[in-house]
């Protein structure tokens, strides 16, 4: 059993507030447990022989990753399942304003910052598919920041660890996994990028190749999503649109997490390291864990809801969140690259990065646009609104749960190999 394998009882604390579900008639109203677990008197029976163990796993300091993973081997009750392939949601992964817009400003302090000190763009794509079969410097401590980034949040906040649904044990589903991996990977191949490449940094450069790229993956996902009807439910009788809020430890570890990658990026960086080679990998690292901290502080790492973004047809399945991160992400990467090509004079950088010789900026254009680009973009979106998940979330789960991550990365690092 891996570290991420859990009990089949599903049980989670609800985050913020001790929201009770009420029905106008029918069963009992549900029992409303220590630290907000809300079970409904109908599934006392079947969970009855469980009952010790339960408490065991939720209250034992030391089953902190008992959270971590969603199991369905669980009566067919509204609570537990959705009538989709992913385990209906808790109220952790309904709309999160603050754990997003702050997550969200971690992204921007990675992305930003690996721009203004190493003079680089932030595509986890290219990094991820680089890291094995180009390993260097460049990329090989980036994707150990993003990995690493799971022990601070697992010691010190487990609970804001995603929730992933289980894969089937059947070669179909195996093979499913497989496919979506190859998708993503061919996909980010051929469109030279991904969400992190094109829409975190893209758009913040006001690029119009990553504007249409940008474009032609979000809306393919999208429609896919819906399509597919992958998009979960939220539990307690709550539109996903519901606001939830952390608690006072979850908002403490956030709000350090932010303070110290500010810190980190706005003094630390500039007076004690110097421009070398060995400076450039060191902050390759630290751009990496503050980047990984925001894919899971954001909830970009969680697929629920990136697919519950998605949902346009079914209100009540819309989760907002990950609209925050306009703002909160792409908006702050706005600023800084413009006041770096103010104080550069051009893009290019008459002024160098604080620990790099020069910007190493992309050069493709619209002109350079053909059909591989456009398939490449469809690709990628078909396999992001299956499975909500792009390159870096893929990453995470990948460590968070190997089970599927073994496919879902054989196919990734399979499609981006013959991607070209």
């Amino acid at each position: 059993m891996s570290f991420i394998e859990r009990s089949h009882v599903v049980m989670r604390p609800s985050r913020g507030t001790n929201r009770q579900t009420t029905t106008s008639k029918g069963p009992d109203p549900p029992i409303l447990l220590p630290m907000g677990h809300v079970v409904t008197s109908e599934l006392i029976d079947d969970i009855n022989p469980l009952i010790i163990h339960l408490m065991n796993v939720v209250f034992n300091p030391s089953s902190k990753l008992h959270f971590v993973e969603q199991v369905c081997e669980v009566p067919p009750e509204p609570e537990f399942r959705s009538d989709n392939r992913l385990c209906s949601r808790k109220g952790d992964d309904m709309f999160t304003p603050v754990e997003t817009a702050l997550g969200a400003i971690l992204l921007h302090q990675g992305s930003s910052g690996l721009l203004q000190h190493n003079g680089r763009v932030f595509g986890i794509s290219s990094l991820l598919s680089g890291s094995v079969a180009k390993p260097s410097r460049d990329n090989l401590p980036i994707i150990g920041g993003i990995v690493s980034s799971i022990l601070p949040v697992y010691y010190l906040s487990p609970s804001l660890l995603p929730a992933y649904p289980p894969l089937k044990d059947t070669w179909g589903a195996a093979l499913a996994t497989l496919a979506v991996g190859f998708a993503v990977g061919w996909g980010t191949k051929n469109e030279n990028g991904c969400t992190s490449g094109h829409m975190l940094c893209g758009l913040s450069r006001l690029s119009p190749r990553s504007t249409i790229a940008t474009g032609i993956f979000f809306i393919t996902a999208l429609i896919t999503a819906n399509l597919r009807n992958v998009i979960p439910a939220c539990a307690s009788n709550q539109p996903c649109y519901f606001p939830t809020y952390p608690t006072s430890q979850e908002l403490t570890f956030i709000v350090v997490a932010v303070v110290l990658g500010q810190f980190t990026n706005s003094v630390l960086v500039p007076h004690l390291l110097r421009k070398s080679k060995n400076s450039t990998t060191i902050y390759n690292f630290i751009a990496g864990l503050q980047f990984g901290l925001g894919l899971l502080i954001s909830g970009l790492a969680n697929p629920a809801k990136v697919l519950g973004f998605f949902s346009v047809f079914d209100w009540s399945r819309f989760d907002p969140s990950l609209g925050l991160v306009i703002p909160f992400a792409v908006g702050p990467n706005l600023i800084a690259y413009s006041r770096m090509r103010r104080e550069s004079g051009n893009e290019k950088g008459k002024k160098p990065p604080t620990l790099a010789e020069r910007f190493q900026l992309p050069t493709a254009t619209v002109a350079d646009i053909d059909w591989r680009f456009v398939a490449g973009g469809i690709a990628f979106g078909i396999g992001w609104g299956v499975c909500g998940a792009c390159p870096g979330p893929g990453l995470l789960r990948t460590i968070l749960q190997p089970k599927w991550g073994l496919f879902w990365m054989g196919g990734y690092m399979l499609g981006s190999l013959l991607g070209l």
